[in-house]
């Protein structure tokens, strides 16, 4: 049994109640919060990325200010070894990072063994799971007493190095007493009718959504890893598809001239082409999209940027990825396919006729040679090939000795 299967109850299809798990069975460590704060610190400019938010002494730090704070922690060789106390000058600090996988590849790794298989269960609408990274010395978080989005449930495993706590209000009290708007600090708010969670090191903490919280680390720095798992509502795919409207969109129209020319308008064919995208983009087939990118991706939302593909020397056989399985969606001419998040639209029948073979479960026997040299001819069956290997949609096996040799 998983982690999230132990908080699940399949009979009432229900999350329990808040609770803590001492000694979590989980993988996630310290050195994947440190790999976070690292590539952000490796981010190019001097501003920080708006995934990452800082706040010191109970005042949101600029973006500038953020990210030479960020840039002070990353010199270090892990975050033990931070002196967290001389960089703040003993003020409270919090550092909470957004879709925390983007920057640490551990961290996704990690994760994507966690949940298995359990999250096909809610097919087909899907959840979508988002990394959150949360670090700091403070009394309570910036954020006060708050209550999460209704569709989120959020796994807070505490990686230490102290323990942490959180204290919860049920929701209907709660905004009975402080009214529809009741976001607090917490020196504002009467504990009465509270629970407190104790964190300890290497607990797991669910909290449900119906619950306003606060997280406590007053007794020195606390490094969690949180997962949100949050069920795709109607705006939730709304906004899936709008997104996946405006990756289709986008590179029609370029907006270079609006630079110099703010009258400049599309010309009369760019006008027909964005038209012609607007008319054709039904909602409910770019909703078959949205869910297909996300179901390629193991429904986590942070999809990776794509780098080189690892095509290994000699001979291999290109197979489908039995852990993150690529989706396919078909529209007229066009074979749309989505590995770990990432899309590609085949139009040569050869490519398409190919991939849907390989597709089905039937290994290609490839070379390091044939596939570079298909890359350098701009061949479309060997350009797919590496971009399955960059995606991780498909694996390159060792070639059986014998076969090989056959």
């Amino acid at each position: 049994m998983s982690l999230l299967e132990y908080f699940y109850d399949t009979l009432t299809d229900h999350f329990t109640t808040p609770a803590t798990v001492a000694d979590a069975p989980h993988i996630y460590e310290m050195s994947m919060a440190a790999e976070a704060i690292r590539t952000i610190s490796a981010m190019p400019g001097q501003k920080l990325t708006a995934d990452c938010r800082v706040y010191i002494g109970g005042r949101r730090a600029s973006p500038f200010e953020g990210k030479r704070f960020i840039d002070l922690i990353a010199k270090y060789r892990d975050l033990s070894c931070v002196p967290w106390h001389d960089l703040t000058k003993g003020a409270p600090f919090l550092i909470f990072v957004n879709k925390a996988s983007l920057f640490s590849e551990a961290m996704d790794i990690a994760t994507r063994g966690m949940l298995g298989k359990f999250c096909d269960q809610f097919e087909p609408e899907g959840v979508s799971i988002e990394h959150h990274v949360i670090i700091g010395q403070y009394a309570e978080t910036d954020f006060g007493v708050h209550v999460d989005d209704p569709a989120d449930r959020v796994f807070h495993f505490n990686l230490g190095p102290v323990g942490k706590e959180m204290i919860l209000w049920p929701r209907e009290p709660f905004i009975e007493r402080y009214g529809t708007n009741p976001t607090r600090p917490l020196g504002e708010t009467d504990l009465e009718g509270s629970a407190r969670y104790e964190m300890p090191v290497g607990s797991c903490f669910f909290l449900p959504a119906d619950y306003y919280h606060v997280g406590r680390s007053p007794e020195g720095v606390s490094v969690v890893v949180a997962i949100a798992l949050s069920r795709q509502s109607s705006e939730e795919q709304l906004a899936a598809v709008h997104r996946e409207i405006k990756n289709a969109i986008a590179p029609i129209e370029d907006l270079t001239p609006y630079w110099t020319n703010f009258r400049r308008a599309p010309t009369e064919a760019q006008q027909k082409n964005i038209c012609a995208a607007f008319a054709r983009h039904d909602y409910a087939g770019w909703l078959q999209h949205a869910r297909a990118r996300a179901r390629s991706n193991g429904w986590i939302s942070e999809v990776r940027p794509l780098g080189a593909p690892d095509i290994p020397p000699g001979e291999f056989d290109l197979t489908i990825s039995a852990e993150a399985p690529p989706q396919v969606v078909s529209a007229g001419h066009v074979l749309h396919v989505y590995a770990r998040g990432q899309h590609i639209a085949l139009t040569d029948e050869g490519a398409i006729s190919w991939t849907r073979s390989l597709l089905a479960g039937d290994p290609v026997r490839l070379s390091q040679e044939e596939v570079l040299a298909g890359i350098e001819k701009r061949n479309a069956q060997m350009l797919v090939a590496a971009w399955f290997l960059a995606t991780g949609g498909a694996t390159a096996d060792p070639a059986s000795v014998l076969e090989t040799a056959q």
